[in-house]
């Protein structure tokens, strides 16, 4: 089943269940999938929607922050719970710990001998862990991994 259909048969159950906010949720985050089909003039495969799915949630992150920092706290809270919604569609995120080791390995497989192999290593990384981890927390482990090899 893909994505699409399940936020579908969800948007249905919550109608039923009277939950107009996570109603409201999931038609936000159908519409994304389905404009993105529109403009791919295709149906979406399950990565692709698990891409829509990520961007989605990136917006809500830096949302949320926004919202804090102007001390919105009742927007930043509904953007919250929109996010906790997507990420129910997600794969299970990645810990840094987990990360570390995935790194670990790609910098043996990849025989990485330079600090010029940085960009190897960050692209077979992404690669690995595009929707389950953010990017710039990759990247910033991945310096340090460097500087430890390369002092």
């Amino acid at each position: 089943m893909s994505i699409q259909n399940e936020i579908q048969a969800q948007v249905v159950a919550a109608m039923k269940a009277g939950a107009n906010q996570r109603r409201d949720a999931l038609r936000l985050i159908l519409n994304a999938i389905k404009v993105e089909a529109k403009d791919q003039r295709r149906d979406l495969s399950l990565d692709e929607e698990r891409q829509v799915l990520s961007r989605e949630a990136k917006k809500r992150r830096e949302a949320i922050e926004g919202y804090q920092m102007v001390n919105n706290l009742e927007r930043a809270q509904k953007e919250n719970e929109e996010l906790a919604i997507i990420q129910e569609f997600l794969p299970q995120a990645l810990t840094a710990e987990e990360v570390k080791a995935i790194i670990q390995s790609i910098v043996a497989e990849l025989q990485v001998t330079s600090k010029n192999d940085f960009g190897r290593v960050m692209k077979a990384l992404l690669s690995q862990t595009s929707d389950r981890f953010p990017g710039k927390d990759a990247k910033s482990l991945v310096d340090q991994a460097f500087l430890q090899l390369f002092p």
